[in-house]
């Protein structure tokens, strides 16, 4: 499944992270480096405007994890909603993740999955405590 994540939409749900952080993008697309091999086959996207450019984000390097940093005067809503038009061909294999409603607009026209933002925060809370457990019974 590919996972198409609107990042600072995520951020501002999320436990631990908040968007006045000024290393917000780095903690949210580590506990993404963490969630993705909990599941088979995921995939992320992950789409910040105004984000830190200047960072070194090849300390992030994954093929299963790529970071977009929209250029000024353009939006992470702006890129989502043109790629979810323009580059997606099987929308079963595309997951939106945004609590946007624009987003999830384009979503709904294209018959793509999506998840508000807050629910997949709670998600990823919960599978992240279930994987430690389990790591504690071993």
């Amino acid at each position: 499944m590919n996972y198409l994540i609107d990042g600072h939409n995520l951020i501002g749900k999320m436990d631990g992270i908040k968007l006045s952080d000024p290393d917000d993008e780095a903690k949210l697309i580590l506990r993404l480096l963490n969630w993705v091999p909990m599941g088979k086959n995921r995939r992320v996207i992950v789409v910040f405007d105004g984000g830190t450019h200047g960072a070194n984000w090849s300390n992030f390097a994954s093929d299963r994890v790529r970071a977009v940093f929209v250029p000024q005067g353009r939006t992470a809503d702006d890129w989502l909603i043109r790629f979810m038009r323009q580059e997606v061909q099987n929308v079963q294999e595309f997951h939106l993740v945004s609590s946007d409603n624009a987003i999830i607009k384009q979503a709904q026209n294209r018959r793509i999955p999506y998840t508000k933002s807050e629910i997949f925060a709670a998600e990823m809370a919960h599978e992240r405590g279930e994987m430690a457990k389990a790591g504690e019974e071993e």
